[in-house]
């Protein structure tokens, strides 16, 4: 664990990769983002946003947040793409003050000098511009990710979060975390699902039931107390739209959610 004022190497990160740092689910940066509470991305390439480690640990001195060491390998394309776009602006505004330079006047060496590296600078450019463009179709041609596999870890991770916020106050059966499970998978993957909690009693229930229109298929009796089931609601609601947040979808199913 290190320090907020620690020094790094400034990397890219992304959602995932800053929420592992700071501790924190990916839902909760994306509600930071929406609220303006995080700063905005420093590249956004092929609409993934990108953050470099100086922006990230800025912001978590001002914050008071601290950092944690991760020994995940980054991904290689991912930062040749970051690499790459630095490099082309770098070359643009090179090309821009050797323009200038020449504009400025000067002698006839000069002017030739200038003229033949501004020509020089244009296929390098357009190199690394090329580079820059290539990222998005490896990463979509690639080593494809499972999506069921990935499907399945998100279920895994989904149930954790259920059993260690539910489970120690609100007592719950595994049919009903299982079912708890499937209906957040469901909401995430349909952003526009409205859940609405109903909470009331059944045929041949002792207690109340809490389910979740219009997925009433899954429905939680816990205790069967209405005080308990009526305590759920909000959390559960708020973990929807956090596990909504979670890069994973867009990984299982490429394109705009």
């Amino acid at each position: 664990m290190t320090s907020p004022g620690a020094a790094s190497v400034d990397e890219p990160l992304s959602t995932l990769e800053i929420a592992e740092r700071l501790g924190i689910q990916p839902g909760t940066l994306h509600s930071w983002r929406q609220r303006g509470v995080f700063p905005a991305p420093d590249r956004v390439l092929s609409k993934t946003p990108i953050w470099f480690t100086s922006t990230v640990e800025a912001w978590a001195r001002t914050a008071e947040r601290t950092i944690h060491e991760t020994g995940e390998e980054k991904d290689p394309l991912l930062e040749l793409a970051i690499i790459a776009r630095q490099v082309e602006e770098q070359i643009s505004g090179l090309q821009t003050t050797v323009t200038e330079a020449q504009r400025a006047g000067g002698d006839r060496a000069w002017a030739t000098a200038c003229s033949a590296i501004a020509n020089a600078l244009i296929p390098l450019s357009q190199v690394v511009t090329n580079l820059a463009r290539l990222q998005r179709s490896l990463r979509l041609t690639g080593e494809a990710e499972d999506p069921v596999e990935l499907t399945q870890k998100a279920k895994v991770e989904i149930e954790k979060v259920i059993r260690a916020r539910f489970s120690p106050w609100c007592p719950l059966t595994e049919g009903e975390v299982v079912a708890l499970v499937d209906m957040v998978m469901t909401a995430a993957l349909e952003l526009s699902l409205d859940l609405k909690p109903e909470l009331g009693r059944e045929p041949g229930a002792d207690g109340y039931v809490l389910r979740f229109a219009p997925l009433l298929a899954y429905g939680i009796a816990g205790d069967g107390k209405e005080t308990t089931l009526a305590r759920v609601a909000d959390p559960l609601l708020k973990l929807i739209a956090e596990v909504r947040g979670w890069d994973v979808w867009r990984r299982i199913r490429p394109g705009p959610l």
